[in-house]
């Protein structure tokens, strides 16, 4: 009797350990199905198409010469792909206009205008999401000069530059982000267009830019396939136009200076994740 009592609890062991990873195996499947029924306002957006509008304060210096202030305003307009532990992708474009004066009654009428796109990887820590990020940017910068007894003169500076970077975004919860961009902008090819000179492209010295931001989002309503959200964005932006000498086939000379470009002000955009 004692030996086939032995052999039944040998035999109940031997099942239980068969039964065991079976069990394990069914934890796993209700786990991923557990997942599966996770609300679809919950699910991750990896897309983002926003737009909105800027307003900042100028201040250009001109080297040796004087300093212009004054309000610019525009839109902005963009996409991105963020995929975690995935691509990260973005395209932007930025307009603005408005005017600044000196002292001497002096006043441009400026016209600023961006495009960049930029290609990263995002690397996920906990709730932070750190991407570094590089890419190809271009510029441009319209300028019309008026001063009392001077025929005015417009200014064309075209800049493209390779933008490189990093992005930090910190997720509070499913409705509030903050972040922080930076960004070094060497000016790759550099041109100056004077009007008087019929088009001619004058090359102007090597210069280039920094940009930092601190983006804070709210995302105020979470769909199945959209969700909705708002930026509010402050900035500052450094950028410098290379001096240049130009000399009309008339013989007139343009000694242009270096050109200094300090602006800060903010963003404000509508956001539409899906």
């Amino acid at each position: 009797m004692k030996k086939l009592a032995y052999l039944f609890l040998s035999f109940s062991s031997l099942f239980a350990q068969v039964d065991e990873p079976q069990q394990k195996v069914s934890l796993f499947v209700q786990a991923d199905e557990a997942q599966s029924q996770k609300p679809k306002s919950q699910l991750q957006k990896n897309s983002r198409v926003y737009i909105g509008a800027q307003v900042y304060h100028l201040n250009l210096k001109v080297k040796d010469f004087t300093t212009y202030t004054g309000v610019l305003g525009g839109v902005i307009v963009g996409y991105e792909y963020r995929k975690k532990r995935g691509l990260y992708v973005g395209v932007n474009g930025t307009w603005a206009l408005g005017d600044v004066d000196d002292n001497h009654s002096r006043r441009r009428f400026l016209h600023n205008g961006e495009i960049e796109a930029t290609f990263g990887y995002n690397f996920v820590i906990s709730k932070l999401t750190i991407t570094p990020f590089a890419g190809y940017g271009f510029d441009y910068s319209q300028q019309r000069l008026t001063a009392v007894g001077f025929t005015p003169i417009e200014l064309k500076y075209l800049k493209y530059y390779v933008p490189i970077g990093i992005i930090f975004n910190y997720r509070f919860n499913r409705n509030f982000d903050l972040g922080c961009k930076f960004k070094w902008m060497p000016y790759i090819d550099r041109s100056l267009d004077i009007d008087v000179t019929k088009g001619a492209h004058w090359k102007t010295k090597y210069t280039n830019g920094y940009y930092v931001d601190l983006p804070f989002t709210w995302t105020f309503a979470h769909g199945s396939r959209i969700n909705w959200g708002i930026s509010f964005i402050p900035f500052f932006k450094y950028s410098e136009d290379g001096k240049a000498f130009a000399k009309t086939t008339s013989g007139m000379e343009f000694n242009l200076p270096e050109q200094r470009n300090l602006i800060w002000g903010g963003k404000l955009a509508l956001n539409i994740d899906f």
